[in-house]
């Protein structure tokens, strides 16, 4: 699945986005707009398995989105 953010509330998702990723900033976050563009920009970062990543990615936005679609903010344990 490769979600497509520009659907959800952009500005709580760029935050719920850098909470979990601190390498993150704002000219990352220009960049992503579904989930491959984030599992791409983290990779990168972090240097971290493609296949981790996506993982991670995955298990974040699980935890996100609720089934109407809407994000909710939770407290995840930051990357650093």
């Amino acid at each position: 699945m490769n979600a497509d953010f520009t659907r959800f509330d952009r500005p709580n998702l760029q935050s719920n986005i850098k909470q979990n990723w601190l390498k993150i900033n704002d000219e990352h976050l220009k960049a992503i707009f579904n989930e491959n563009d984030l599992a791409n920009v983290i990779e990168v970062l972090y240097k971290f398995d493609k296949a981790l990543v996506k993982q991670q990615v995955q298990e974040w936005l699980n935890n996100q989105i609720n089934v109407d679609g809407h994000i909710y903010q939770i407290n995840m344990k930051p990357f650093n």
